[in-house]
């Protein structure tokens, strides 16, 4: 005990003499001080912060348009961002806005650019390598009560025509809920006459226009008439169009009834034209009438639906195709 008593009072005696020496050895802090004057003061210039400043500026105005576009297209418009939240293929954008109400089958691909003419023609292939078989039924309707898409589909005909495509339109909509009816599309405008001829005399003269009846379309059976058994032969509804290779069945001049799609008068008309058409495009009721637009899916091959910026913010949209989705429709995709 006494020994390591010794040995701690000689650790504490070494450390004692070093901080002892460190203390001594330990120099005192200085300060220079120099007197402020116009020879020691450091005058700096704002020049280079300006320049910086505007130069960070003109580098921001003309890099954000480029992340605002690159912003946009990942976004899209809320149609396209329903689309890819539901995993939904989308056929063409920016090609709804071309299909005016006014628009006819034989002008509707009037006004259309290079781009648009080639987003449509691919739809048209989408359309086109989804059938299966031939006569097949597609289903064309709008996500938007206020939007109309024979235009589209009258459109689609064309094409398809163009392609040797036997192609038979029916207007499914009812005529009191109609938005436009596919006979307003492919109503005829003015006719051409031909050109003067030249008789034996050496005198030019005019052919002779053949009178129209001014109500033949109200005249004309339609799908309504069908389907009430006013009228049983098919032959009777089918009308020719101004479109070569594009008929027509119309809506009829009288509403349907309550249950009409559920019929079995429309199965057995759709199962009649698969056989004489390649293509059967029939234009279906909008959202306002899902319970109708439903039963008209469970009868199509494949379905295109027309989708505007104000149904992509509609939550009942977005039901409807989740249902088609969970029900396993043979839905084609959206057009933007």
């Amino acid at each position: 005990m006494l020994e390591e008593a010794e040995k701690q009072q000689d650790s504490l005696t070494v450390q004692r003499d070093t901080i002892r020496q460190l203390s001594e050895s330990r120099l005192r802090e200085w300060t220079v001080t120099v007197p402020a004057s116009v020879a020691t003061a450091q005058i700096d210039s704002n020049r280079a912060k300006v320049f910086i400043l505007v130069f960070g500026v003109c580098c921001f105005a003309l890099s954000a348009p480029l992340f605002v576009a690159e912003w946009h297209a990942q976004t899209g418009s809320p149609q396209i961002q329903m689309a890819r939240s539901l995993r939904v293929p989308v056929l063409a954008e920016r090609i709804l806005e071309h299909f005016s109400p006014h628009a006819r089958i034989s002008k509707s691909a009037d006004g259309l650019s290079a781009d648009q003419t080639e987003i449509l023609r691919m739809l048209t292939l989408r359309i086109q390598q989804s059938c299966h078989r031939p006569g097949s039924v597609i289903l064309f309707s709008s996500l938007d009560p206020k939007f109309s898409a024979s235009p589209l589909m009258a459109t689609v005909a064309e094409c398809l025509a163009e392609r040797e495509e036997r192609v038979l339109l029916i207007d499914a909509v009812c005529p009191q809920r109609s938005v436009m009816s596919v006979l307003n599309v492919l109503s005829p405008g003015p006719v051409a006459l031909p050109a003067p001829q030249k008789s034996r005399l050496g005198r030019k003269t005019l052919p002779v226009p053949v009178p129209v009846a001014e109500n033949q379309s109200e005249a004309a059976a339609g799908l309504s008439e069908y389907l009430s058994e006013e009228c049983e032969d098919i032959t009777e509804l089918v009308r020719p169009t101004g479109c070569p290779g594009v008929d027509l069945i119309a809506s009829g001049r009288r509403g349907f009834s309550r249950e009409a799609m559920a019929s079995s008068c429309l199965t057995q008309l759709l199962n009649t034209c698969r056989k004489n058409y390649t293509m059967v495009l029939v234009h279906g009721p909008a959202l306002d009438c899902a319970a109708d637009l439903q039963m008209l899916t469970a009868r199509a091959d494949g379905i295109v639906l027309a989708a505007t910026k104000e149904s992509g913010k509609d939550p009942r949209a977005r039901e409807f195709v989740q249902d088609l989705l969970d029900l396993g429709a043979p839905l084609i995709g959206l057009v933007a």
